[in-house]
């Protein structure tokens, strides 16, 4: 995805931006001006500084990771000076599906708290929840439409299927809606 992403316009913003370096000064793309730093806690904030914040975050994550394994090949218990600069200006660019992966196997994994500790009050956290369904929906409606521009057919054919299988009638409001806006139905 960071090839595809980087340095293209293919997919609108958010999913478009990325962060190209952590290092000092940090690089980005897609952004419509240079990102803030902003925290967690503040309760008024730029959009942008916000997603800029969470790319720093999961890149950092990813680099850290990558600093950890190298130290366990070269068996040392602290990493040579600058590992983690040259590997941050060797690593491909960390995009919104960096960030969206880095959630669902936080949360997936054991790590569900990562969607409301730290929220300030239960309008907050609600407000949280309500932006990842939103962030989730716009993703997957993002995709199929990739998918919908070289295969409608396999795509309505697909949908058609998921639906007659759900048991519960979730695809009413997740399936239903995304395919309906592709003219699918």
């Amino acid at each position: 995805m960071a090839q595809m992403l980087h340095g293209s316009y293919l997919f609108p913003a958010p999913w478009n931006f990325t962060c190209i370096k952590v290092s000092e000064p940090p690089e980005w793309f897609g952004f419509p001006r240079p990102p803030e730093v902003v925290s967690n806690l503040s309760s008024n904030y730029d959009c942008y500084d916000m997603v800029a914040k969470a790319l720093r975050t999961s890149r950092l994550k990813r680099l850290r990771d990558l600093v950890e394994a190298e130290k366990g090949v070269l068996k040392v218990k602290r990493a040579p000076n600058g590992t983690l600069q040259r590997i941050d200006e060797g690593s491909v660019p960390t995009t919104v599906f960096d960030v969206l992966w880095r959630s669902r196997t936080r949360s997936s994994y054991g790590n569900p708290s990562m969607f409301y500790v730290g929220t300030l009050d239960p309008f907050r956290a609600r407000a949280m929840t309500r932006s990842v369904k939103t962030m989730v929906e716009a993703t997957m409606l993002l995709f199929e439409a990739c998918v919908a521009q070289r295969s409608r057919e396999a795509l309505a054919a697909a949908a058609v299927h998921y639906v007659s299988r759900d048991q519960t009638g979730i695809t009413e409001q997740t399936l239903l809606p995304r395919v309906r806006a592709l003219g699918l139905v």
